[in-house]
């Protein structure tokens, strides 16, 4: 994904001077993310509920949710720095569960004091801003509050680590780290690069590791074939059956 930004912007072709220039740049155009929702067949941006969110073991550089009330903790690291090869997997396992040990009440005050308005608000205001067709399937307001309760307590977490170079050794770490953690943990690797073209500047995202974070898609509840045609108008209904109808005799 190719996010541009604001052309009166000027940046170094060499890449980021710094992790706060990358953290910066992502807490500005949070679309710089939705490779991630995207993976997860969302439409919807990840929504930032923290920068620098206080645990206590230190400062996750941002914590995040997406429409189905799923947390991530996601960490900067530039490739320059020798914390993105070993170091930062021992540091996330552990602010990790520091978050997990975190009371909910707490949670909520920390993020909405980052966020601006209640919790309540920012999660209605994901509703109210998308048509009854783009809700379809959403948590309501209280199921999502539920649900992000539920995850804090039994540390179900998605852990990103962003950089911006990714060699084989770490692609190796991280296939080792999916091996030996539960299924609660969900590890993403995001490249990111910074290009310039004329005036313009252009941020290039990619999620180069999402090994169980993409199988736990195939996980979810199954739609039954009832379901999915109920859902349906008459006439797709009747194109379907037409469709059907015709293969079952071409058998």
């Amino acid at each position: 994904m190719i996010v541009p930004l604001d052309s009166g912007e000027r940046f170094l072709p060499c890449g980021f001077k710094d992790e706060y220039e990358l953290q910066d740049l992502i807490e500005k155009h949070p679309a710089i993310l939705d490779v991630i929702p995207k993976i997860n067949k969302q439409d919807s941006s990840l929504m930032l509920l923290g920068r620098e969110f206080s645990v206590q073991s230190g400062a996750i550089d941002f914590l995040a949710t997406d429409i189905e009330g799923n947390i991530y903790i996601i960490e900067t690291k530039l490739a320059e720095n020798p914390e993105v090869r070993r170091a930062i997997i021992g540091q996330v396992l552990e602010y990790a569960s520091n978050l997990r040990d975190m009371p909910y009440d707490m949670f909520r005050t920390l993020c909405s004091k980052y966020i601006g308005n209640p919790m309540e608000s920012a999660i209605q205001y994901c509703y109210t801003n998308r048509t009854d067709e783009e809700n379809n399937g959403m948590l309501e307001a209280i199921q999502y509050d539920q649900k992000l309760k539920a995850d804090l307590e039994q540390g179900r977490f998605n852990i990103v680590i962003i950089t911006n170079k990714v060699n084989f050794e770490i692609q190796r770490l991280f296939s080792f780290i999916d091996e030996i953690t539960n299924t609660d943990l969900n590890f993403l690797v995001l490249e990111l690069n910074k290009y310039t073209l004329g005036d313009n500047s252009y941020i290039h995202s990619n999620v180069v590791w999402a090994a169980k974070y993409i199988r736990s898609l195939f996980s979810r509840k199954v739609v039954t074939e009832e379901e999915y045609l109920s859902s349906k108008s008459e006439h797709v209904r009747n194109l379907i059956s037409f469709v059907d109808n015709w293969c079952t005799k071409k058998d």
